[in-house]
């Protein structure tokens, strides 16, 4: 038993989103090299947190089984995928290496922020993740608009962030933060005034 991709582009892909979508093959032949078709081949993902299994399929005539697999909730790592024929102990199973990354972004997480004095700085960490909750590393190009809803506070200015004014809806210019985010996160500085 081998993983086999049959020329298909597309099918066991190495590396997947996690949340995404991926489909598996594997081939079984007799010991002619001809195709095996009925043989129940049981699939199941290995990863350090434990052993998990995700299907049972059957061969076609071509000798052929295959896993369509959704990564949902995956965390982001090294993943070992099995397919084994467990009605015949003696065939060692089919296995590859599957790296989950991160997938798109779901959420903007910002960390709690300690009590500050007014007119001191205070920093705003943000951190963009995916269903999962894994940091999104692998994108660099993710903006968030950020603003306070009441005057009196002031982003402090760098590279990564563009300044404007918004009316807050009564009548009064509040700052507005686009921030691009490098690797999934972002550090701000704000200041809030004493007024």
């Amino acid at each position: 038993m081998r993983y086999d991709d049959a020329s298909t582009p597309g099918l066991n892909p190495a590396e997947l989103a996690s949340g995404g979508h991926g489909r598996y093959q594997v081939s079984v032949s007799d010991r002619a090299n001809r195709p095996v078709a009925l043989q129940h081949i049981t699939w199941s993902l290995q990863s350090a947190s434990g052993n998990e299994e995700l299907a049972v399929t059957q061969t076609d005539s071509q000798g052929r089984a295959q896993l369509d697999w959704q990564a949902a909730g995956k965390a982001v790592g090294t993943y070992q995928l099995h397919a084994s024929l467990k009605a015949v102990a003696s065939v060692a199973p089919a296995s590859m290496t599957i790296q989950i990354l991160p997938g798109d972004p779901t959420a903007l997480r910002v960390a709690c922020i300690a009590p500050v004095v007014a007119g001191e700085l205070f920093d705003l960490d943000l951190t963009a993740v995916d269903a999962a909750g894994n940091t999104v590393i692998n994108r660099s190009d993710i903006s968030v608009q950020l603003g306070f809803d009441k005057p009196g506070f002031n982003f402090a200015y760098q590279a990564n962030v563009e300044l404007g004014l918004v009316d807050n809806g009564n009548n009064q210019q509040v700052e507005l933060a686009k921030v691009r985010l490098e690797r999934g996160v972002a550090k701000l500085q704000v200041r809030a005034s004493e007024a």
